[in-house]
């Protein structure tokens, strides 16, 4: 059965793998980590005959949120992390050498 949409099934085997469980069907292709909580991951799910492609942000900062989901080859994994203005407040703050 084809799957528009993550069950939550799906979602709880990317978290167990995601924090060391089990991981059987999953591959993570990409992980970003924002702080020790909070990730953006890219990857490949296996459900029976079926392989989906996602990205999903997790943590405490929004729950789990699903950005990508689709069948294999037609999903787009993490794109580059967008820079925040802290960060160009923190390479301001740098002394010239």
């Amino acid at each position: 059965m084809k799957h528009a949409e993550p069950t939550n099934d799906h979602l709880e085997r990317i978290a167990d793998a995601q924090w060391g469980g089990s991981g059987d069907g999953i591959h993570f292709s990409d992980i970003y980590q924002h702080n020790a909580c909070n990730h953006t991951l890219s990857g490949t799910i296996v459900d029976g005959d079926e392989t989906y492609g996602f990205t999903i942000e997790s943590g405490d900062w929004n729950g789990t949120v699903v950005l990508g989901w689709g069948a294999r080859g037609r999903h787009r994994g993490i794109q580059a992390p967008r820079a925040t203005g802290a960060l160009y407040v923190c390479a301001a703050q740098r002394k010239p050498t």
